[in-house]
């Protein structure tokens, strides 16, 4: 069963954000990146554009403030120019 999320208007193209539970959806917090995984978040399904709860932002920032919490750890590869 799916947490609760309101439906509401986009603030960028006016579509419709709904529900969805994130999958590897990453998330950036300061200068770190936190990959949110089963976190209910909002999508627009016009633009795609990301909503995220308050609830799931302060889950975010303690596992960037203490990453030796977190559920587990992925690298993840970057691309400098």
């Amino acid at each position: 069963m799916m947490a609760e999320y309101d439906e509401h208007r986009c603030d960028f193209c006016s579509g419709t954000v709904g529900a969805m539970v994130a999958r590897h959806e990453p998330m950036r917090v300061d200068d770190k990146v936190v990959l949110l995984d089963g976190q209910i978040i909002g999508k627009c399904d016009r633009c795609g554009h990301r909503y995220y709860p308050a609830a799931v932002v302060k889950v975010a920032q303690r596992v960037a403030a203490h990453p030796e919490e977190a559920a587990r750890h992925e690298s993840i590869p970057v691309a400098a120019a």
